[in-house]
């Protein structure tokens, strides 16, 4: 599909040159430029475009832009290049997925701008920036503004939540202790019938009684009654820790202040209590000495979360949705050093291969299908860990497990 480059440069090639080097000198190093002529063949370009697109100028000059050996999103460029040739105007395609140099994958921010002094001709510049950093740091903040309105949501819930929530419990332990004086007067009023059908007085009247307390079953009640005021203050108190946890996890908080990493451990599993309890037994393993680490908190939250909701999955895709416990979960906390702490949470899930555990922080990297992953969980951990100026790792064995490790200094500043 090359195009023979003998032919005698034309004027208007010879300006789209003088453009490209021009252009170049600015931006060299961040835009890949491509001057196509009005029937679709490259005739120049420059080094920026060889290195953001894997090919070589060689391999670009003379051949159709179609099919140029690159791995871009054809179909998507090709509509925006029909609208530009309506229009004769500069038109945006400001998401072309593209594959690097190195194989990894990445988003194109492309412009195609006909040539001006000729817009007949059908020449013109293709543009092209790697924006997936951009991207990543735009759905960063969208995610971050989302997270602030549902955590100030879940605050505002947790708070209406915890008002009722305390007077049933309030109202439950009142009942316990009523019921304790009630079963005193029972007993007391057991004696006394006892007492009256010995001496054989007011025989009606006790029958009556004792053929009431049959048709209640007394007994049942006086045994069963305690338990379920005792299994209702449990589930209140289940209730009040639940809403203790999502205020604490939902409070915005934006600059740093020494924090109890335990309790943020311990709310990050019952806020993710959904995730696990149907596939694992989760175990925390505390270190009660662990010194207060200077961190922002509602980050930190967020990684933990992200970390234990990783472990969850991995242990539903290698023993099902409903594991009946075979699954497990372990979140330890120990302190290293005077300086420096370690989290870490096990699973004995699928477990990761070589290759998807050293790419599993990249951005947007998912092992997961279409719609179930977005590639964000762990590189937002270990934007999180490093952003707190500390390490974060994994060891994992294929269909054993993984464990991650998060290093986190104590004062970091």
């Amino acid at each position: 599909m090359n195009k023979s480059s003998e032919s005698p440069e034309t004027s208007l090639q010879s300006l789209f040159r003088n453009a490209i080097c021009h252009y170049d000198i600015i931006s060299e190093l961040r835009f890949a430029i491509l001057a196509v002529d009005g029937d679709g063949f490259v005739f120049e370009c420059n080094p920026a475009a060889s290195r953001l697109l894997g090919v070589s100028k060689a391999s670009m000059l003379g051949r159709a832009l179609k099919h140029l050996p690159i791995d871009w999103s054809w179909p998507d460029l090709d509509k925006h290049l029909i609208k530009m040739a309506s229009s004769r105007e500069a038109v945006r395609c400001d998401d072309l997925d593209f594959s690097r140099a190195d194989g990894s994958r990445g988003i194109l921010g492309v412009t195609l701008t006909p040539f001006e002094s000729n817009p007949e001709s059908g020449s013109f510049l293709l543009t092209a920036v790697d924006v997936s950093q951009r991207r990543a740091l735009e759905h960063q903040l969208n995610q971050a503004q989302k997270l602030e309105a549902v955590g100030r949501l879940a605050a505002g819930v947790a708070h209406e939540i915890n008002t009722p929530t305390q007077f049933v419990g309030d109202n439950l332990r009142f009942l316990t202790d009523a019921f304790q004086d009630i079963l005193k007067l029972l007993d007391a009023y057991g004696s006394l019938l006892d007492a009256l059908a010995a001496t054989g007085g007011h025989n009606s009247r006790v029958s009556e009684l004792k053929e009431l307390s049959d048709e209640v079953d007394l007994d049942y009640l006086v045994e069963e009654v305690p338990r379920s005021i005792a299994q209702a203050i449990d589930g209140t108190s289940r209730v009040a820790e639940i809403v203790r946890a999502m205020k604490e996890f939902s409070h915005p908080s934006g600059a740093k202040d020494y924090a109890d990493l335990n309790r943020a451990l311990e709310g990050a599993t019952t806020v993710s209590r959904n995730e696990w309890k149907y596939v694992a037994q989760l175990g925390l393993e505390l270190d009660q000495s662990l010194p207060k680490v200077n961190c922002q908190l509602g980050e930190l939250n967020q990684a933990f979360l992200n970390l234990i909701v990783n472990a969850a999955q991995a242990v539903s895709e290698r023993y099902g949705t409903d594991s009946g416990g075979q699954g497990s979960i372990v979140v330890r906390s120990r302190p290293l050093d005077e300086k420096n702490i370690e989290i870490s949470v096990a699973d004995n899930g699928i477990g990761m291969s070589e290759e998807v555990r050293l790419r599993c922080f990249e951005q947007f990297f998912t092992t997961k299908e279409v719609g179930k992953g977005t590639g964000q969980g762990l590189a937002l951990v270990h934007r999180v860990v490093t952003g707190h100026g500390g390490l974060v790792h994994v060891e994992s064995r294929l269909g054993e497990g993984t464990t991650f490790f998060v290093r986190l200094p104590v004062d970091h500043r």
